[in-house]
């Protein structure tokens, strides 16, 4: 008899209200911002051609309003459950739920800083990682090269990035809407670090085509050479702390940036870890 695999995409909630104190809510019900909405709705309209056979979260409000968003494009309805708030990955794995060979972790702006401290401090839980729109966060001990092991990653960043600046320095710049969340390395030296760890030597750019020519901004791709593990950098010049390929926010621009719309983030991701995963 064939073993039956299936494919299992794990979403994380949108933004929530309390996401300018930079709170972190762990089991506290907290709802999602309309920006948080209009994530969900783009993470549902990327799965739109996916052939979901079912909507599983957790019963916090946050995770419940994405996973009705995403099941209402497939006619499903979510299934909550209180057990999905935490999951430990050596336990799951122990009991035959995962591979430990496709664990990826991805995270944008604070997440993409918990990506990197998970990178960091636990390469040997997870098989790659994705940092967008972040760097290394200063005061962050991150072993590199020789010692650390090598892991795939794919990184993403806007030159003009005034939340997370690109030549390193406050979180928020010199905002005075964003509170005092600490401070970031150059994104140069970040990608520098994994990139000695994983022994590259050097990369390709490749100019993706400019299919917005009104987006003030144009996306480089970076294969990095010679690597013990993949390496993939995705430099938007002129783009701020944005996701490129979703549709801009227009309030948010002065603050935010601007948003490439060359090419999808979320699809090069995707295909990223896909390729990984070796599917």
């Amino acid at each position: 008899m064939n073993d039956v695999c299936s494919r299992l995409y794990l979403v994380r909630h949108g933004q929530v209200v309390n996401f300018s104190e930079g709170t972190y809510n762990c089991h506290k019900d907290v709802d999602i911002t309309e920006l948080g909405v209009r994530q969900m709705e783009a993470v549902a309209k990327m799965l739109r051609d996916k052939n979901l056979t079912g909507v599983y979260c957790s019963d916090l409000i946050r995770t419940k309003k994405g996973a009705e968003i995403i099941a209402a494009e497939h006619g499903l309805r979510p299934e909550a459950h209180f057990t999905l708030r935490e999951l430990n990955i050596d336990r799951l794995a122990a009991q035959g739920v995962v591979d430990r060979d496709r664990v990826f972790i991805a995270g944008p702006s604070i997440g993409g800083m918990m990506t990197l401290r998970m990178a960091c401090e636990a390469p040997d839980l997870i098989a790659g990682a994705v940092v967008a729109i972040a760097a290394l966060p200063e005061g962050l001990d991150c072993p590199g090269a020789p010692g650390a092991p090598a892991l795939p990653m794919l990184f993403l960043h806007g030159t003009a990035d005034r939340i997370a600046p690109p030549e390193g320095g406050r979180i928020g710049g010199d905002s005075v809407f964003v509170r005092d969340r600490g401070r970031v390395g150059a994104i140069a030296d970040t990608v520098a670090l994994f990139a000695a760890r994983n022994g590259c030597d050097g990369f390709a750019e490749t100019a993706l085509p400019d299919r917005d020519p009104a987006d003030a901004s144009r996306a480089l791709r970076r294969d990095y050479r010679g690597c013990a593990a993949p390496l993939v950098h995705y430099v938007v010049e002129g783009g701020g702390h944005t996701w490129p390929g979703s549709r801009p926010f227009p309030l948010g621009a002065a603050l935010l940036g601007a948003t490439n719309r060359d090419f999808s983030a979320t699809a090069a991701i995707e295909a990223f870890l896909i390729g990984l995963a070796g599917d």
